[in-house]
């Protein structure tokens, strides 16, 4: 069992001949950082072959899924890439209330570069292969 080497970009496309297909691309790394995102924080409560669209968007990148405990520290994928820079983004600050809060969460989310969630799902990758090499044993990083 493996993982895909990385997570497919505007590179990676056979049918992206055409300049015009610029705004389909978008569209397409929209689609795959959404996916990625609902497939690694949602995977403990629902398996991600279970949703249509899940399936053909794995199928078409022709990604395996795997299995893994559905509490693993070693996977916990919401707080390898997000939590830290989402943490020392809000260091300091105070807020009155919880809609102050909210509205500065959307406005991290909002300015937040495509690539910061390529890259953190990219690094999922290697953090999965080497829980699949260690079988699944803990590791303290």
């Amino acid at each position: 069992m493996s993982v895909p080497d990385k997570v497919p970009d505007d590179d990676d496309d056979d049918d992206d001949d055409d300049d015009d297909d610029d705004d389909d691309d978008d569209d397409d790394d929209e689609m795959m950082i959404m996916m990625m995102m609902i497939m690694t924080s949602t995977h403990d409560i629902a398996t991600p072959h279970s949703a249509n669209l899940t399936q053909q968007w794995l199928q078409r990148y022709g990604w395996e899924i795997l299995p893994h405990p559905v509490h693993s520290p070693d996977l916990a994928p919401s707080d390898f890439h997000l939590f830290g820079p989402l943490k020392r983004h809000l260091g300091g600050m105070a807020f009155e209330a919880e809609d102050d809060l909210i509205s500065e969460l959307r406005n991290w989310f909002d300015n937040l570069d495509v690539d910061f969630f390529r890259m953190g799902i990219n690094s999922l990758l290697l953090r999965w292969q080497k829980c699949i090499d260690l079988h699944g044993d803990y590791d303290e990083k």
